[in-house]
Formats: structure tokens, C-alpha cells, sequence
């Protein structure tokens, strides 16, 4: 972190800087996707997609669960896949019905990244 330390730029390099942080407040689409992969796959861009599921009861910070893996769209798969995330970061309270989270694969392992309100 740079912290309160002073920067200095060469004036090519500041419009360099202010070229590409225009481009993305703007919402440049020259380039490409941002993609959330994890390092290891074939094409050398990441390894497997995130994976979209949902839990049926609540889930403590720093223990495992069994997820449900759903469709993009929130439906159900056929036939039913599950498999085994970490959540490193707090508790997810299910009350009402299941919830949708979010995990990646990181090291072989997955991990909650985002859940449902």
C-alpha cells in the first residue's frame, strides 16, 4: 500500500493513467471480460467457473457445508449435483427456504465468496 507517500509521474505515464481510469468509469467495452477463474485450466486463463448454488440451512463461518448446484437462471440441476464449500467468512442464516451462495475453486477446494440476503 502506498499509503501518504508521493508519487511521481512522468507526464506520459499520468496520461497513461487517466486514459485507462476514463476508460473504465466510462464502462469501456474494448476490453475484454472480467472473468473469475481460478489459475491451473487448459487455456491457461483460469481453471473451473464458479458455481452457483444453495444451502438449506444456515452455514457457520469457518465450517464446511454441502451445496446444491443450481442453473445461472436459479433452476434446479437434473440430475442433482452437489459438492462440499468452505466458508471462511461469516455466518450465512437461512430461515424461509434455501439460500443462493456463490463458491470458487481455490487449490482444489471451494470456497463461499458471496451469499443471498
Amino acid at each position: 500500500m502506498a499509503g501518504e507517500r508521493k508519487v511521481a509521474f512522468t507526464e506520459d505515464a499520468a496520461r497513461r493513467v487517466a486514459a485507462a481510469t476514463l476508460a473504465y468509469e466510462r464502462g469501456s467495452r474494448d476490453m475484454p471480460p472480467v472473468r473469475f477463474r481460478t489459475a491451473g485450466g487448459d487455456d491457461g486463463g483460469g481453471g473451473e467457473e464458479p458455481r452457483l448454488g444453495t444451502i438449506p440451512a444456515t452455514w457457520n463461518k469457518n465450517t464446511i457445508a454441502t451445496v446444491t448446484q443450481i442453473n445461472a437462471d436459479g433452476t434446479a440441476i437434473t440430475p442433482v449435483v452437489t459438492f462440499e464449500a468452505r466458508n471462511h467468512f461469516a455466518t450465512v442464516i437461512v430461515s424461509g427456504g434455501p439460500k443462493k451462495v456463490l463458491c470458487v475453486s481455490v487449490g482444489g477446494s471451494w470456497l463461499l465468496v458471496a451469499a443471498e440476503c
